[in-house]
Order: structure tokens, then sequence, then C-alpha cells
């Protein structure tokens, strides 16, 4: 049996960290895939083998070559693809959808953030930009609808698919109970540097001009603290950011029931839009 694609685009290399982590503890079975003669030849075109790569305005890019994440079980491969921020998003999926173009995936998953707005209007926003891109498939009417295809097509907003916020939001939460004890240290430091701004305005500036800020902050110490100068990116694969005991929290669990439904196979997915009906 040939086996499924699933091509995920994110935002940025921290919600690929946290989606990796994902399919690997949800109970989905998927494994990373690090040599590059075991990734399926499907995914051959959006691996980069040129050096620098050549932007949209014709000009290199000299900094790291971004390559997809890999991951596979015995009938399914993913590949997770980060767009480098929402503005480059579309641009980044409309390029690999035209080099996917003589093997589509079976199913494609876009997951962003919704920022200060609601979910309703993040996807609105998106749907516009990616549409005003070219990409080359139906879009689900809103962003809590799947359209079918083939390929399936699913958003997620992040956190929740509903409210305002960003992944930060998300994994202050599954801090609260894998690290209960770093999130009051990760407070004490950001009410601490806060104060120290106050009383230092003339040569500090400011770190936390909002929540969204403070928010980046507390589990960036944490991640500090657990793993020292390391990227916050590769805590969230390898700490416990993402377990059993936090995948059943409301906003990691939502990403956690989305990726299960965009990579569920005909029968299941069927299923569960009857019990949604």
């Amino acid at each position: 049996m040939k086996p499924r694609h699933t091509y995920i685009i994110v935002e940025g290399p921290h919600d690929s960290s946290v989606v990796s982590r994902i399919l690997r503890k949800n109970g989905l079975g998927f494994q990373p895939i690090s040599l590059r003669n075991a990734v399926d030849s499907t995914w051959d075109p959006v691996i980069p083998t040129t050096f620098p790569q050549i932007n949209a305005d014709n000009e290199p890019e000299f900094g790291r070559v971004t390559v997809p994440d890999f991951f596979q079980t015995h009938d399914q491969t993913v590949a997770i693809q980060f767009g480098g921020g929402i503005s480059k998003l579309p641009t980044v999926l409309h390029d690999d959808m035209d080099q996917l173009s003589a093997l589509p995936p079976d199913a494609i998953g876009l997951i962003i953030d919704a920022d200060d707005g609601t979910a309703a209007n993040a996807y609105a926003t998106f749907k516009t930009a990616i549409q005003a891109a070219d990409f080359p498939f139906p879009l689900p009417e809103n962003h809590t609808q799947f359209h079918q295809g083939p390929p399936r097509i699913g958003v997620f907003v992040i956190p929740n698919n509903n409210d305002p916020g960003r992944l930060e939001d998300t994994m202050s939460e599954c801090a609260s109970v894998a690290y209960p004890q770093l999130l009051n240290v990760a407070d004490d430091f950001v009410n601490a540097v806060n104060g120290h701004f106050a009383a230092n305005a003339d040569w500090l500036s400011k770190p936390c001009r909002n929540e969204y800020s403070a928010d980046k902050l507390r589990v960036s110490a944490i991640a500090s603290i657990m793993k020292p100068t390391a990227a916050i990116g590769n805590s969230y694969r390898q700490n416990k950011w993402i377990t059993e005991e936090t995948l059943v929290l409301p906003r990691i669990s939502a990403l956690s029931e989305f990726l299960k439904r965009l990579l569920a196979d005909d029968a299941d997915f069927s299923e569960g839009n009857k019990s949604d009906s």
C-alpha cells in the first residue's frame, strides 16, 4: 500500500519543534528521520541541494539553509516546514507546492498564530495572503473546518483555534504542569527584570513591552535553566514540556487533536466528520 504523505507548514522553528514533539508523544507512533537516504523520495523536491539559495528578488541568501523535519510511521510520512515568519509563509508555501506539483501531498496542515486578534481574523488574513500567492488547492471556509480533498487541508490557529495568543501561551500552560517550580522562578525573574528596567530606564531597553514579551521571556528563562545556552526549540524537543501528562491540557491538547485528524486515514477522518455534525 502506498504510504500517505502529509505536509505541515508553521510560522517558525519553535512551532516546528513543538509539532515535532507532539508527533512523537501523542500516540501516533511517529519517529524522526535523521538520515538523508531514509527520506521518502516524494520529499526530494523540498530538500535544498544548492547554496546559497536565491530568494524571490533573485538575490542570494547566505543564512542557514532550512530543511523540513521529516517523520514516519510504517504507512505515513510527514514533512514539517517553517516559513520564517507569517509574512514569508505564503511564499514558502507556494514554492513548496510548486516543487511538489508532480506528486502533491495527501494532506496539508497550516499552523499559524492568532497573535492579538481572534483565530477567525488571523485565518481570514492568512487565507487572503496565500490565495494571492496562488495556492493551488481549495481552502477550508473557516479555521474550524477541513477541506476533505484530496488533498485534505486543515488549519489550526495557535493557541487553541479560538482565542488571541501565541505559542508561548501554550508552552507556559505546559510549564505549569511540567515545571511548576521553575515557572515560579521564571515569574520572579520577569518581575525582577521589569523592576530593574524601571530603575535604570536610561540604559536598559525595556524587555517586556507587553504580556506577549513577558511570556517569551518566561519560557526562555525556564529553557535556559534546563539547557543553558541551548536554543529554546531544542528544549521543546528534548525536555518534558510535552508529555502524556501535559498533552491533556486544553491548548496543547487542541493542537494534538488537530494533528490526529489531519493525519487520520480516510475511514477514521470520515467517522470524525460524522461525530462533528
